[in-house]
């Protein structure tokens, strides 16, 4: 005699939990899913219809939202995590790969703000990697259980560093804001928001405060520090006082995605007035006479955006080429890792 599993009403509550309201009907055996089965029920059945309720509870679309460090369980039924990164940097630890084959988990950054690192639990591996970063707003990951890691099913990363002014373009590194700073009073923390106090400029910290240089990606107004101004970090209350101007400091742009450069995709632009409107991209290239750019790796989280000892060119509108020496023109750096 053939048994049939059916399930009479499934409801889902809130977008995060499905619940069983009805009975599971095994053969002439009804069995309340809120209990342990009695003597004389199917347990062959029970446990077969109980593994049909978890594979429900895996695939559902349970929405997790976070502000904190935080570690997904192997019996929760989230399978989005969003995270509030503007307090810090933030890690999300992924289950157990054993009890979690054919899971599928997403992770996404809902906030510009710290990095968010995924990581996989104990020694477990990330498409080979021990970890993956989400470092910007609308970053994602979509991951898949597999026998041997999680499967990095598609993503995007991006590293930003916001527009920086610059008025010396000849043989320099455009990379991170880098602000040397005395006058510490309190412990700046990696990822969160920083305000210059005088002109409202901001940035996001990319390293702490274990020694300067302070620096930033994400930099909005004039992308700049100036001497003596004082910067304020807008969750630990901290501030630090600006030792000398920026605006010509040499840095590597400090993406932190542990990834070689071959599988990122580097940009680099340029505008007079440090508006999108105004842009114009720079790519990759010798013009001859120490005229260009390169893009240039240092290590899996380091990169190096050089111009040559004449500045670098560009194609106009009216078709000429235009050399940028010592105009005084804003930068940025967008580098992407995406699958």
């Amino acid at each position: 005699m053939s048994s049939e599993i059916k399930v009479n009403t499934i409801s889902k509550l809130s977008g995060s939990e499905i619940t069983v309201s009805d009975q599971i009907n095994v053969g002439s055996n009804k069995i309340k899913t809120s209990s342990t089965p009695s003597t004389g029920v199917d347990l062959v059945n029970y446990t077969y219809a109980q593994t049909i309720i978890n594979r429900l509870y895996k695939d559902a679309t349970g929405l997790k939202a976070v502000t904190a460090d935080y570690v997904i369980l192997d019996d929760d039924n989230y399978s989005h995590i969003i995270v509030d990164s503007r307090t810090g940097d933030k890690t999300i630890t992924l289950p157990t790969l054993a009890d979690n084959q054919g899971r599928k988990i997403r992770v996404s950054a809902s906030y510009a703000g710290g990095k968010i690192t995924v990581d996989g639990e104990g020694a477990e591996l990330i498409d080979g990697d021990i970890t993956l970063a989400l470092q910007s707003q609308f970053d994602y990951v979509q991951l898949e259980g597999t026998a041997t890691c999680w499967m990095v099913i598609a993503c995007r990363c991006k590293f930003d560093t916001g527009w920086i002014s610059s008025n010396d373009q000849t043989n320099r590194h455009f990379g991170v804001a880098s602000i040397a700073f005395d006058g510490a009073v309190g412990t700046l923390l990696a990822g969160e928001l920083v305000t210059e106090a005088t002109s409202l400029i901001t940035g996001i910290v990319v390293s702490g405060m274990a020694g300067t240089p302070l620096l930033l990606k994400n930099m909005t107004g004039l992308g700049v520090a100036t001497n003596d101004r004082v910067w304020t970090g807008a969750t630990s209350g901290a501030t630090v006082v600006a030792n000398g101007a920026s605006k010509n400091a040499d840095s590597n742009v400090a993406h932190n995605f542990g990834k070689s450069m071959s599988l990122l995709t580097v940009r680099h632009f340029w505008s007079s007035d440090g508006t999108e409107a105004n842009s114009v991209e720079i790519p990759s290239y010798d013009a001859g006479g120490n005229i260009g750019v390169t893009f240039t790796a240092v290590d899996t989280n380091n990169l190096i955006v050089h111009s040559g000892s004449s500045g670098f060119s560009y194609m106009a509108s009216a078709g000429a080429s235009t050399v940028i020496t010592a105009s005084d023109w804003y930068y940025k750096v967008i580098v992407y890792y995406i699958k």
